[in-house]
């Protein structure tokens, strides 16, 4: 028996190791304007996506659904509401976000909100 829990004891953390990771929770929907911004990530000129600067396309503003951690860290970003060569531009612009944790009841909370990428032609 010492011996089978022996093995157990070193088997165990490998196994936890291979375990996927914890989806989180289902984030709560709150207006974007009750949640503070750290890091404004908004976008440079750089990030006017390049097959849109080909098509001389016009400016476009994007509506990202984006999910922020207890910490105040995106960790997914949807797109919509834009021309599809903006998605993934906005989408990376979004997630270099940092925001101040929102509180719910006084607990640090996963939330999600709407937030507007705007891309201006150059």
């Amino acid at each position: 028996m010492q011996a089978f829990l022996s093995l157990l004891l070193l088997v165990a953390p490998a196994l936890a190791e291979d375990a996927p990771a914890a989806a989180p929770p289902e984030p709560r929907l709150i207006d974007w304007q009750d949640v503070d911004v750290r890091v404004d990530a908004r976008g440079k000129s750089e990030d006017y996506p390049v097959e849109a600067r080909e098509q001389k396309l016009p400016d476009a503003r994007c509506t990202v659904r984006v999910s922020i951690d207890p910490k105040g860290v995106p960790y997914d970003a949807v797109v919509s509401e834009c021309p599809l060569v903006f998605h993934e531009a906005a989408r990376e612009i979004t997630l270099r976000y940092r925001f101040y944790p929102y509180r719910i009841d006084g607990v640090k909370s996963h939330v999600a909100f709407d937030l507007k990428v705007n891309f201006k032609a150059p």
